[in-house]
C-alpha cells in the first residue's frame, strides 16, 4: 500500500506560522484549480489502492504528515501567465538537501513523460532544476529524509491556453493520477471482478407409495348352514361320540 500526501499549493497559507509565507497565495486562480484537481486526483488515487493524505500550504505544521515516512510528497501548483510560452514541468528539491533524491528525481521524471501529453499542456524541461523557489521550497525541510519530494506547476493559471485544460478537472486529474499510478507500477484501470452465481434446485426425493396389502378374512360358513349341519348330526345314526367329533368339526377355531 503506497502512501502519498498531496498538497494543495498556496491553500490557507495566510494562516501558516512562518509569517513570511501569509503573503504567498499563487498566481491568480491557481488556488482554485490546485484545490479542484487535488480533490478528485485524491479520490481516484484511494480507488486504486493509495493512502492518501490531503493538506494544504500549512503542512509544515502538522506532525501527522512530517513524522511520518511516505512513499511521495507531492505540492501541486500552477505558474502565472508567463506571456510567452504556456507550459508547466515537475521538479524536485536540490539533490544535495534531499536524503532521497533518487526517488524524487525518478517519479518527477515520469509525471513529465505522463501528465502533459495526457492534459495536452506544453511540458517545459528547460526550466527544471533552475527555481530556486522549488529547489528549496519550504516544505522539504519539514519532511523525512526518506520522503522522495516533487513538485508540479500543471500549467499557467490564466493563460489562455492552459486556463482551458487546468478547468477540466476531470481531464487534469486522470491525467495526474495516470502518471502516480505509473510512477509506482500500479495499474491505473480498475478491473471489476464479476463472481457468477449458479443456482441449484434441489429436486425433493420421489416417495415410493406402498401399498399394504391386507389378508381376505377367513371363510365363514353361514349360521343357517351351521344349525342345518349341526342337526342332522345329532338326528341322524351312529355313537354320541362320533357325532360329538363331527360337531367339533363344524365349530370354527
Amino acid at each position: 500500500m503506497k502512501r502519498i500526501v498531496l498538497q494543495v499549493g498556496h491553500q490557507n497559507i495566510q494562516y501558516n506560522s512562518l509569517v513570511d509565507l501569509r503573503t504567498s497565495t499563487g498566481a491568480p486562480q491557481e488556488q482554485v484549480h490546485n484545490l479542484a484537481i487535488v480533490n478528485l486526483t485524491a479520490e481516484l488515487l484511494r480507488a486504486r489502492g493509495f493512502t492518501v493524505k490531503q493538506t494544504d500550504a500549512n503542512a509544515n505544521d502538522d506532525t501527522s504528515i512530517t513524522d511520518v515516512d511516505w512513499d511521495l510528497f507531492l505540492a501541486v501548483h500552477c505558474d502565472s501567465d508567463s506571456a510567452t510560452v504556456s507550459a508547466g514541468f515537475a521538479d524536485y528539491p536540490f539533490p544535495a538537501t534531499d536524503g532521497a533524491t533518487q526517488e524524487s528525481q525518478r517519479i518527477a521524471g515520469v509525471l513529465n513523460q505522463v501528465f502533459y501529453p495526457e492534459t495536452g499542456i506544453t511540458f517545459r524541461p528547460e526550466r527544471i532544476q533552475k527555481s530556486v523557489d522549488i529547489q528549496y521550497y519550504y516544505m522539504w525541510k519539514y519532511l523525512s529524509a526518506t520522503t522522495p519530494c516533487v513538485l508540479i506547476e500543471m500549467g499557467e493559471s490564466v493563460d489562455p491556453h492552459d486556463s482551458v485544460i487546468l478547468n477540466d478537472v476531470d481531464r487534469c486529474a486522470k491525467a495526474l493520477t495516470r502518471a502516480i499510478c505509473k510512477a509506482f507500477n500500479i495499474s491505473y484501470d480498475l478491473t471489476t471482478t464479476t463472481t457468477k452465481t449458479t443456482t441449484t434446485t434441489t429436486l425433493a426425493p420421489i416417495t415410493t407409495k406402498t401399498t399394504t396389502t391386507i389378508a381376505p378374512p377367513p371363510s365363514v360358513v353361514p349360521c343357517e348352514t351351521l344349525l342345518a349341519q349341526t342337526r342332522q348330526i345329532l338326528y341322524g345314526s351312529g355313537f354320541w361320540w362320533t357325532k360329538l367329533n363331527a360337531i367339533k368339526k363344524l365349530l370354527p377355531k
